[in-house]
This record gives C-alpha cells, sequence and structure tokens, in this order.
C-alpha cells in the first residue's frame, strides 16, 4: 500500500512568483481550496524551499530576477521527476510557455489569471502526481526502499541501530526515532514494519510538518461532515492503518488540540465518530519521529507531556551519513539502480572515484542530497558507469579543501583579450568554449568550473553549433 505521506504532498504547493501581491492572492486562491501554500520569490528561495517541503505542484513565474525560469525548471524536474511544473507567463510569451510544456511541466497558465482556471490546473495537476506516485508503488520503484542489509548496513554507528530493530521487529512497543533530515527514519521506520508479524498489512505515514491543521485533522480522523479539503481520505488513518503500522513524523509540530485529542484516541482505542459516538477498535503499531528529542519539544511547550510520555517509549537513533562512511558506497550503489529504473537509464555500476569523493563529502542533506546528486547525474547521462565527470558542477560537490570560487587574474597577470565591442552574448560564448577547451572537451568539468549545471552549457552548445551549421 502506498505510503500516505508521499500521497498526501499532492496536496502540498510550492509558488514561485515575485510578485508579493500575486503571491497573496494565488495563495489565498489555493488554501481557500485546501491546499497547503509555500511561497518564493527568487530561484535561489525556492530551490531551498524545493528540497525542505517537497512539494508535489511547483507553480512557477517564468519571468526570475535571479534564474531563467526554463532553466529552474529543469533543476526541479532533475531533483524529483514526479513533481508537476505548472509554468506562468505573460500574454506577450506563450511560445515560452508551450517550449516548457515540451520540456516537462504538466500546464502553463496565461496571465492574468482566473480563480477557475487556475483551481482546474492545480488539482489536475496534484491528481497527477497522485497517479505518479501509485504507478511508482505498483512497480515496486519506490526510491527509499532499502533492504535492511543495505541500509542498516555494517559500520559501527549502525550497530546498535541494528541491534535495537531487531529487537522491536518481534514487539508491539511504540517507537520514536530520531535523527538528521534525510537519513531515513521513515526508512527505518517501514524496516521494523516489514521485519514484523505486521508486514502483510498496510504501513500508513503522516508528516504533521507538511500541513495545516485542518489537513493533519483530516488525516487522522478524517475530515469533518462538509469539510473541502485537497486530497481528504475518505477512511481514517488509524482504520487505513488497522492491523499494520502507523508513523506519525515530526507529532510536535501537530496543535496542541489535535495532540490532546490524537492521546484520547490512543488511550481509547477507537476513533470517535463525528457525532460523538465510538468508532471501530484499530490496532496499529505506533511509530513517531523527528529531528530532535521530544523532551525539548515538551520544554519548548510544542508537546503535550502525556502525550510524550505515550509516544516516546523506545527511542532509537538513526546516525547520519557522514558518520557511517563504510556504508556510503552500498547506499550510493543502491540508490543509482533504484533511479535509474526509475529513469529508464543503463546504469551498472559506480566509479570508485566517485566512492571515494562521496566518502569525503560533509552530506547535510544525508541521503535526500545523495538522491538529488545521482539522479541529476543520471537524467543527464546514459551510463553504464557512473563517473565524477557525470556530477553535478555545483558548490556541494567540491573536495572539502577545494576553492568555492574562481580567482580572479591579478595585475601582475596576463590580461584577458580585449573585449571592446563584443556583445554580453558573444562575451559569454568565449568563457565558456575557452573552459571547455582547458578542460579537454569535458562539459560537466567545464561546468564545475563555472558552477553552473552541465545540461545549460550542453544547451548553449547545441544552439551554438546550430546558428554556425
Amino acid at each position: 500500500m502506498m505510503d500516505s505521506a508521499a500521497l498526501d504532498r499532492s496536496g502540498t504547493l510550492l509558488v514561485i512568483e515575485d510578485s508579493a501581491a500575486l503571491q497573496m492572492l494565488y495563495r489565498m486562491v489555493l488554501e481557500r481550496a485546501g491546499f497547503k501554500v509555500i511561497c518564493a520569490a527568487s530561484a535561489e528561495e525556492s530551490l531551498k524551499k524545493f528540497n525542505q517541503h517537497n512539494p508535489a505542484v511547483v507553480l512557477l513565474d517564468l519571468m526570475l530576477p535571479d534564474m531563467d525560469g526554463m532553466h529552474l525548471m529543469q533543476h526541479i524536474l532533475d531533483s524529483d521527476p514526479r513533481t508537476q511544473v505548472i509554468v506562468i507567463t505573460a500574454d506577450g510569451s506563450v511560445d515560452n510557455a508551450v517550449a516548457a510544456t515540451r520540456k516537462g511541466a504538466h500546464d502553463f497558465l496565461v496571465k492574468p489569471l482566473g480563480d477557475m482556471r487556475l483551481l482546474a490546473s492545480v488539482k489536475a495537476a496534484s491528481r497527477a502526481h497522485r497517479a505518479k506516485l501509485l504507478a511508482n508503488n505498483a512497480d515496486g520503484s519506490e526510491l527509499m526502499s532499502f533492504s535492511p542489509q543495505v541500509f542498516l548496513g555494517k559500520s559501527p554507528a549502525t550497530e546498535p541501530l541494528r541491534e535495537q530493530v531487531s529487537a522491536l521487529a518481534q514487539s508491539n512497543a511504540p517507537v520514536f526515532i530520531l535523527g538528521e533530515g534525510g537519513t531515513g527514519k521513515a526508512v527505518v521506520a517501514r524496516i521494523i514494519h516489514d521485519m514484523s508479524a505486521r508486514s502483510q498489512n498496510a504501513f500508513v505515514s503522516i508528516d504533521c510538518s507538511l500541513h495545516q491543521a485542518a489537513c493533519i485533522e483530516a488525516q487522522l480522523f478524517c475530515p469533518k461532515p462538509g469539510a473541502k479539503l485537497a486530497g481528504a481520505p475518505e477512511t481514517c488513518a488509524f482504520m487505513l492503518a488497522n492491523g499494520g503500522t502507523l508513523l506519525i513524523e515530526n507529532p510536535q509540530d501537530m496543535p496542541l488540540d489535535l495532540q490532546e485529542r490524537l492521546l484520547k484516541t490512543l488511550q481509547r482505542g477507537h476513533v470517535m465518530k463525528p457525532d460523538g459516538t465510538p468508532g471501530h477498535h484499530f490496532d496499529i503499531r505506533l511509530i513517531c519521529s523527528a529531528r530532535d528529542h521530544p523532551a525539548e519539544a515538551v520544554k519548548a511547550g510544542q508537546l503535550n507531556e502525556d502525550l510524550y510520555f505515550q509516544l516516546c517509549v523506545i527511542p532509537l537513533q538513526v546516525p547520519p551519513l557522514r558518520a557511517r562512511r563504510e556504508d556510503i558506497g552500498d547506499i550510493a550503489h543502491h540508490l543509482t539502480k533504484t533511479i535509474a529504473e526509475q529513469e529508464k537509464k543503463h546504469f551498472t555500476a559506480i566509479a570508485p572515484e566517485v566512492v571515494a569523493l562521496f566518502a569525503e563529502m560533509p552530506w547535510k542533506g544525508n541521503l535526500r542530497e545523495m538522491a538529488n546528486i545521482l539522479r541529476h547525474a543520471i537524467v543527464l547521462h546514459t551510463g553504464p558507469e557512473l563517473t565524477a565527470a557525470m556530477l553535478p558542477g555545483d558548490s556541494a560537490m567540491r573536495r572539502p579543501n577545494e576553492p568555492q570560487h574562481i580567482e580572479m587574474p591579478r595585475a601582475t597577470e596576463t590580461p584577458a583579450p580585449d573585449l571592446a565591442g563584443l556583445t554580453m552574448a558573444e562575451i559569454e560564448r568565449r568563457a565558456v568554449l575557452a573552459a571547455i577547451a582547458r578542460h579537454g572537451g569535458s562539459i560537466p568539468r567545464a561546468a564545475r568550473e563555472l558552477d553552473i549545471a552541465p545540461s545549460t552549457l550542453y544547451r548553449k552548445r547545441d544552439a551554438w553549433l546550430k546558428d554556425d551549421a
């Protein structure tokens, strides 16, 4: 059964629009329809929020102050091809919007936007995202579906985790999994479920950090009569997970009144009906997860103390990727194989230089960061071996002791060629071709020097070759 948190992200949108007035207008229309809306005014801000919230639908204005909108769309689709991008354009730029749909956009809208057209497009994109998730689940290609042997690994840092998971799989005791973002807390929860006697029944997950109170309430207890919420389920999570496992991520982000209701529901063993009468009893294994220890959330007044004692019976700590260097090679091979299957690419190996480079990286984003880097390389290349030259050229892939910027020529060095009279496009072409030549024709290496995506250089080079033909 599909993880409900993944499906429920079909109600989460990222609006990328530099006009504060239009941001406010789009947010008002979409939130009224039950969507969770996150806004960004620039490409830099949008990429940070995309990585943080992993939205299902992105509403993207093609005219941004710091990056070409088409380029940004490619970044987003490279990171997660399941994302549904709706591009917005002015009346005079419809050709650009049509080109965007050919390159992977779900739909395009022309300003000024009508409320009905906006909602119809967003709802269709949300449904398309849910359909893609279900299709991925049906063929077994979910990205973070690890075997216990690969994920729990062999490093000393994961030895306590391996022992605890093995013991907890035979128990029904509530578990609270702790770890940095992207370390795989949900993966550990799924492994515990799969190793338990409940493995033939459902595994259901809800992330309270992704939703507004009404959406959390709808997921856990089902929507109130007459409520209109995007993607709201017909059956509550407790009944969906009946006989199986319910994972509640970040319970400290749930409003306190819902925390009280959750506590009473767990104590009673049944969900109250809308009319206040007892509903069906449920039998679940409860697992929770969070980045920080829930005791800190209790001190900060974010988590009900009685609920804390109900949830945090056995704490588990998932170490960050940088603490388990011995496992990085196996994890990278697994992610490469899975992503290649999703992208219908033929990658069968990873070069030793890539494994060595990965072992040195700080991995602030942990598994999520590694998956994004690998997807970027796999989407743009054909295999069969993933090499260092294929890796993206941004600063995240530089070795720790490598400069984070390109040194400007000093006054005593040979001056640059005279650029007077050249257009900006001609200057750009000269600089790019010179960088490619310095690296023996390797576009990925030139891209790393110029600190831009290889796809940008391939696109520019192809355009220049066409112009010269």
